[in-house]
């Protein structure tokens, strides 16, 4: 596609600043910190939504409901209207911890931008992302700024999208998520560079005190820093995937670290996180009256949610299946056992008892 024939409107992130200074107080960040260690670190098994999870469970904690609306205040009285908080995440990274170790861009940015939304709406998701403690380590994780890596990201630009530069909205990620991944592994920054290009591309750590907001723009990619650290080193953040848009053109990845995580939530509480899906409006995830008026006695427990997801049935299924047909041979055997010899084409239908578990397969066997 030539950079003629497409034509896109400029990439509003770009403009963005690189921080929000003091996004949250002392008080604020003290208590989001224990909300992660006493019920997330060790604990969860998700990325995502942890903190939306919290929120629903524990009703009376309307402290951090509070801190949830002031940061999307902040964002509205600095960016302006049409910005929507889709998730969460805490980032922790301490000795041998790393929670997105390959250079990536979140893909769940263009869910509600193919870009060709009008000038300053298109392009202009960012990752909010609200340092809340530390040990030594006042800075972000790796981020590839565009500004200083704009030969790179033109080229990759002109490569993958025929666009001119990389001023433009793109109209999708680089690269889907297993991609980005093999080829981190595989080449490291060098992957995104052409062969012949003798410049490495600038990796920034932004400096951040307690309470300051990363903004990470849309397009830049990013991973969590690799280098070692002693066991006393520590960093936490709260970060939230922030959109711009009002409607979905594009269903989640189902395969990406997002989409998996938000399919366990939606098994795990039916109701607490709304649909994602192309044509439909971008919900506003955060709402405390929408969210406080759900029943947490909808909440199944955390092995039913696992064992009702795709890697729980992918998993699961052959174990479940194979002790059906166990149990079933054991209990033919009692009966025949307990009855005698029986007549001829008389004998227990242990199909049936796998049919009960599996009905396609029942059915498959009694039309033969």
């Amino acid at each position: 596609m030539g950079g003629a024939e497409y034509k896109l409107a400029p990439c509003a992130t770009l403009a963005h600043p690189r921080a929000l200074r003091g996004v949250i107080d002392e008080a604020e960040r003290e208590h989001l910190t224990r909300i992660y260690f006493d019920r997330v670190h060790d604990r969860s098994s998700l990325t995502y939504y942890n903190l939306l999870g919290h929120l629903a469970r524990e009703k009376a904690d309307g402290a951090s409901w509070d801190i949830v609306e002031r940061i999307g205040a902040r964002v509205r009285a600095e960016l302006g209207e049409g910005y929507t908080l889709i998730n969460d995440f805490f980032s922790y990274r301490a000795q041998g911890l790393r929670l997105f170790p390959s250079w990536h861009q979140d893909g769940e940015y263009w869910l509600a931008d193919d870009g060709t939304a009008p000038a300053g709406m298109a392009c202009g998701g960012f990752n909010l992302w609200v340092l809340l403690a530390h040990e030594r380590m006042n800075y972000s994780f790796d981020v590839l700024e565009v500004e200083s890596n704009k030969w790179m990201y033109d080229a990759l630009y002109a490569r993958q999208y025929g666009l001119p530069d990389a001023s433009h909205a793109p109209p999708r990620p680089l690269y889907r998520p297993a991609e980005f991944a093999q080829l981190s592994r595989a080449r490291g920054l060098r992957a995104f560079v052409d062969a012949a290009e003798p410049r490495s591309p600038r990796v920034t750590n932004v400096p951040l005190e307690a309470g300051d907001a990363l903004l990470l723009r849309q397009v830049e990619l990013h991973r969590t820093d690799t280098h070692e650290l002693p066991p006393d080193q520590w960093r936490l953040a709260l970060g939230f995937m922030v959109l711009r848009g009002d409607t979905f053109v594009r269903d989640p990845n189902p395969a990406s670290p997002f989409g998996d995580d938000a399919a366990r939530v939606r098994l795990g509480w039916p109701g607490l996180l709304p649909e994602f899906r192309k044509g439909r409006s971008v919900p506003c995830v955060y709402n405390r009256t929408r969210v406080l008026a759900l029943d947490p006695r909808m909440q199944r427990p955390a092995w039913l949610a696992w064992l009702l997801s795709d890697a729980g049935l992918l998993v699961a299924a052959p174990p479940l299946a194979a002790a059906a047909v166990l149990a079933c041979v054991a209990l033919a055997a009692a009966v025949r056992r307990r009855r005698g010899a029986t007549r001829r084409g008389r004998r227990l239908d242990d199909n049936g008892c796998i049919g009960a578990l599996l009905p396609d397969a029942h059915s498959r066997r009694r039309a033969e």
